[in-house]
């Protein structure tokens, strides 16, 4: 016969897995919940440290591009320096040598020779004027006179060779050596600028 001891010990025992179940079920589903938790967690972690790695390769990437930049730019402000210097020291001794070669006796042949020339290609001498600078005028006296072509007493500060520019101005040859200097430093550039090519 059962007794109620053993009625109370069933219902409790059924109580119990009921409870324990119930304990059980809670359990899995706090566990899972936990796990989905942990799991959203990891995923937002990884994706706040990749998004903080992309963030930060960017800004080195960036900063390192800035750099190279900044360099080059420096690079290239040096290497137009030097060519500006190199250009200027062979205009100097460009210069210097058209100035030695004023002084020589091939200058003087040179000079009559080329406005012997220039002179040719003009028709009517006589509304021309011709500029020299002091020393050449001098020394070319004799042959103004000879060519009876009319000069400018008001002389031009070049180096050497002559201007020649009609009354009315409506033409002017310039063929001084500064103008052929001058001419000269477009070309010496460009072989500069090949060189560093």
């Amino acid at each position: 016969m059962v007794t109620i001891d053993d009625k109370i010990n069933l219902f409790s025992r059924i109580i119990y897995d009921e409870v324990n179940e119930k304990i059980k079920y809670k359990l899995d589903e706090l566990e899972k919940t936990e796990e989905e938790t942990i799991k959203k967690e990891e995923r937002e972690i990884e994706e706040y440290r990749n998004r903080n790695i992309k963030k930060i390769n960017e800004k080195a990437k960036s900063k390192l591009e800035k750099e190279i930049l900044k360099l080059r730019v420096k690079e290239q402000k040096e290497i137009l320096n030097l060519k500006e210097n190199i250009i200027n020291e062979v205009l100097y001794s460009l210069r210097k040598k058209v100035v030695e070669f004023t002084n020589s006796t091939e200058y003087m042949e040179y000079i009559n020779r080329h406005l012997d020339n220039t002179l040719k290609n003009i028709k009517s001498k006589n509304d021309i004027i011709i500029y020299f600078n002091k020393r050449d005028m001098e020394r070319l006296s004799q042959f103004i006179r000879e060519k009876n072509i009319e000069v400018s007493y008001e002389t031009k500060d070049i180096i050497g060779g002559y201007i020649i520019q009609d009354k009315n101005n409506k033409f002017r040859i310039d063929c001084s050596l500064d103008k052929s200097i001058k001419d000269c430093k477009e070309k010496i550039g460009i072989s500069i600028t090949e060189l560093f090519m």
